[in-house]
């Protein structure tokens, strides 16, 4: 056999074989062609204000009571459960125009008080502690206003068992626990307005007296005592100089006051009754 022949002989076999010459194997990719792309999750459209702020879930807008109840205690879901229960309770809110844009959306906040009830109000810009114009959200799903909804803020306190949560407005002090009554109550308002404050990490409650263009000086102030749940200070005292006069707080609708030290206020002046005037015999 010639030596071309001895060449050609192995490459025939190998094509009736169905054989072909070693190539090197292809690098596998990354992922097959065929594989489909991962998809995102199906979300609601988000606006570019809301995708940093806590956000209204569209769905929430069928909810019924009880799918919002069930979904307060949620961290992502909590917020839209409190909007859609003021919704389905009918109580008409400056906190919550209609429609709620992304911006009012933003300005939400959901705190959880310690008996498993809500409260829904706009954070405050400088106190993480503080809710404006608070919807007390009941672990039933009522939804009660607190006093006026326009004034009044919600305290929230840093530790309960030292000092309550407490909705604070000018004239009027309610405790979070018993929001159906008034904790204390001016009677007398006229350049007065209750404060809280702290000293020396202690947290109390001041009665501030500004006079129209003066500086604000203390009239009085209220200890809370954690083991008698109340507020212990004057009903009534004097005025700070130069100012004249007296303040006086409601005693029949302070329920939580307990009356220590200050000043009686004299009483009103009785304005005479033209009908029980002596009339002289003519």
């Amino acid at each position: 056999m010639t030596a071309a022949a001895r060449c050609v002989f192995p490459l025939a076999s190998a094509l009736l074989l169905g054989c072909s010459p070693a190539t090197p194997p292809a690098r596998p990719t990354s992922q097959p062609a065929s594989a489909p792309a991962s998809q995102p999750a199906t979300t609601a459209a988000v606006s570019p204000d809301e995708r940093s702020s806590p956000r209204i879930v569209a769905e929430s807008a069928e909810w019924g009571r009880d799918e919002a109840l069930a979904n307060l205690a949620d961290p992502q879901l909590g917020l839209s459960a409190a909007v859609r229960l003021v919704r389905i309770a009918g109580v008409e809110t400056p906190l919550l125009p209609t429609p709620l844009s992304p911006a009012d959306a933003a300005r939400l906040r959901l705190a959880e008080l310690d008996d498993g009830d809500y409260v829904l109000g706009e954070r405050a810009a400088d106190a993480e502690n503080v809710l404006h114009k608070p919807l007390l959200i009941h672990a039933t799903g009522e939804v009660v206003p607190i006093g006026d909804v326009g004034d009044a803020v919600l305290h929230l306190s840093r530790d309960p068992d030292v000092f309550p949560h407490i909705f604070l407005s000018p004239r009027q002090v309610i405790l979070a626990t018993h929001p159906d009554r008034t904790a204390l109550l001016l009677k007398t308002a006229e350049s007065l307005r209750f404060e809280l404050r702290s000293d020396d990490g202690h947290d109390y409650l001041a009665l501030v007296y500004a006079a129209p263009g003066a500086a604000s000086v203390e009239a009085a102030q209220y200890a809370w005592d954690p083991f008698e749940h109340t507020f212990s200070g004057p009903a009534s005292d004097r005025l700070p100089p130069p100012a004249t006069g007296f303040f006086v707080l409601d005693l029949d609708k302070s329920a939580a006051l307990n009356p220590v030290g200050g000043e009686i206020a004299p009483p009103d002046p009785i304005k005479a009754d033209e009908s029980h005037k002596q009339v002289e015999p003519s």
